[in-house]
């Protein structure tokens, strides 16, 4: 398995990986990442889990970084949902 940084070349497959998945919610899609970053300015870091070359996994994530304080990264804020998705257990512990 392998995890790493989504970009923006990963965005269909990304959509493809939380269409199929049962526990996804619109704050999922890809395009959350864009408005949340244009909207309020946080930066987010959106990680996929790999095996071979099919999506195992995800988890997004925005940092949240008051002012004078060092950042944290937080799945999902501003949101009711958008929790780490995986195949198993396993993956999620990873992406974790």
């Amino acid at each position: 398995m392998n995890i790493r940084l989504a970009n923006d070349q990963d965005e269909s497959a990304w959509n493809a990986y939380i269409g199929n998945h049962p526990a996804a919610t619109p704050y999922h899609r890809y395009a959350w990442k864009k408005a949340v970053e244009q909207a309020y300015g946080h930066k987010a870091a959106y990680f996929i889990a790999e095996e071979g070359n099919r999506i195992s996994g995800i988890l997004p994530t925005v940092e949240i970084k008051p002012p004078l304080l060092a950042g944290e990264l937080c799945a999902l804020p501003f949101c009711d949902l958008g929790e780490c998705l995986a195949d198993d257990e396993t993956i999620r512990a990873a992406l974790i």
